[in-house]
């Protein structure tokens, strides 16, 4: 009876031991607590909205990017088209306003470029030519004449000043023994006077021209009938003769201006 009662009072004092030493165990774990379920599901939460965040500021920075890259292959491409686009100064034709013309000179009341161009026939009319005939020769010099470099390797400049010079004067004289330079006092008909060309200049030794052959290959040749390429050339030669009279004209009409000025 008595084994007994002290094996209950050493079981009772085991049992509380146990206890004891279980809560001990338990107290030790708090200091690494687990989060509880809720906390568990915000901070799970707060996670997924952090990665999403981060996954639509990535987005955001790609899809400016690729538009920042697009934008600037846009301007690329527009800039590389646009210098691909011919300027109008290294494709198109000289424009006409480049060459001097009688309206680009000073207004002089006696004397009329255009109407002492036309009376002395100075330049060939192309009117009408095609289909009829010039002599072998004709064609043959035309057309080599209507070359500038041909044409400034001969003394054709020089005599096309030459004969300007002498439409000024015949101007000139014609106007003197008008009636109307009666009117004009001895001042201006004196200005008028030395208005005329006195000189002309000479021509210079350039050699045989190459169409001094044109007459001798030709010679016996029937004649041939007018082309285009026969007007080009002789449109082209008027242009080259029509540079060099303006040259004269320019310089007569500027010096005009004063005696015009003149009562």
């Amino acid at each position: 009876m008595m084994f007994k009662k002290v094996h209950n009072i050493l079981g009772k004092l085991f049992l509380a031991c146990t206890a004891f030493f279980w809560f001990g165990c338990t107290d030790s774990n708090s200091e690494f607590p687990v989060n509880p379920p809720n906390q568990a599901n915000e901070n799970s939460s707060s996670s997924e909205a952090f990665s999403s965040s981060e996954q639509r500021s990535s987005s955001a920075e790609l899809s400016s990017s690729t538009e920042a890259r697009s934008s600037s292959s846009d301007v690329q491409a527009n800039s590389s088209v646009s210098n691909n686009v011919p300027s109008s100064s290294s494709n198109a034709p000289a424009s006409s306003s480049s060459k001097l013309t009688p309206k680009d000179l000073p207004k002089v009341s006696f004397l009329d470029i255009d109407q002492i161009i036309n009376k002395n026939q100075a330049l060939s009319d192309t009117a009408g030519l095609m289909g009829k005939k010039v002599s072998a020769s004709d064609y043959c010099r035309t057309t080599l004449q209507g070359v500038r470099y041909n044409f400034y390797d001969s003394a054709l400049p020089t005599s096309s000043r030459n004969t300007a010079k002498r439409m000024i004067n015949d101007e000139l004289d014609s106007l003197l023994e008008s009636p109307q330079a009666v009117t004009y006092s001895e001042e201006k008909q004196k200005c008028i006077l030395d208005l005329k060309y006195s000189s002309w200049e000479g021509l210079p030794d350039y050699g045989i021209p190459i169409w001094y052959s044109c007459e001798h290959e030709n010679e016996g040749k029937d004649s041939v009938k007018i082309d285009e390429a026969y007007i080009r050339a002789l449109e082209a030669r008027n242009e080259l003769f029509y540079e060099e009279y303006m040259d004269v004209f320019k310089e007569a009409i500027n010096k005009a201006v004063r005696c015009d000025s003149l009562e």
